[in-house]
């Protein structure tokens, strides 16, 4: 009876742990989408510009908020990626988990080298671009679309219209690209990530 009480408040408390990191992911990554959308779609403007006299990344910046509608200009496109934020967090660190803790028992519990923390990292950014590829097509659209004469009214309208118009090839439109960049970035991410932990915290406990 002990053993299964203490194996019941075990699980208990690792599924409290896995809610807790995943708010605190959400949170993040609702964060990191705020923050950083007003860079994206300056950025994202200045990859498409044609033309001559290229505008610096300010002059576009102002020319958005001028022209388009105020500061909330700069926030174009976000609600996509807000919608996933949750599913992308659960992905990338979910998928990244269970394929380390598969290894550490392939390894006979002996702490991941860094080219299988590598590993685990490239196939859950793979697995995570089945999402972030739509999200980032929806998003681009909405942000490059004519301001004079808008082709989608919103990001929900401009989702419904590509399903509807292309199927689920136009969905999934640029999907390797955008596999290859998150496969190999969320390889490195984490590979790094767990390096500097061994260099800077060597005798601190963790979850591998």
């Amino acid at each position: 009876t002990i053993v299964i009480q203490t194996n019941s408040l075990q699980m208990a408390k690792h599924e409290t742990s896995s809610v807790k990191e995943f708010i605190a992911g959400c949170v993040a990554g609702f964060s990191k989408v705020f923050t950083g959308q007003p860079f994206d779609i300056v950025k994202v403007r200045l990859q498409g510009f044609q033309g001559e006299n290229k505008p610096s990344a300010l002059s576009m910046a102002k020319n958005i908020v001028q022209n388009e509608g105020g500061p909330t200009a700069l926030w174009k496109g976000s609600l996509p990626p807000l919608l996933g934020v949750g599913a992308t967090v659960s992905i990338q660190f979910g998928a990244s988990e269970h394929i380390k803790k598969y290894l550490i028992r392939r390894n006979g519990g002996q702490k991941l080298p860094f080219e299988q923390q590598f590993y685990a990292g490239f196939i859950a950014g793979f697995l995570n671009a089945f999402v972030s590829a739509p999200l980032e097509n929806f998003r681009i659209r909405i942000q490059t679309q004519s301001q004079t004469a808008p082709i989608y009214k919103g990001s929900m309208d401009c989702m419904k219209t590509i399903f509807k118009t292309y199927g689920l090839s136009g969905v999934f439109k640029g999907f390797v690209p955008t596999a290859l960049r998150d496969s190999f970035g969320y390889g490195v991410y984490f590979a790094t990530y767990s390096w500097f932990m061994d260099q800077l915290c060597p005798g601190q406990a963790r979850r591998e």
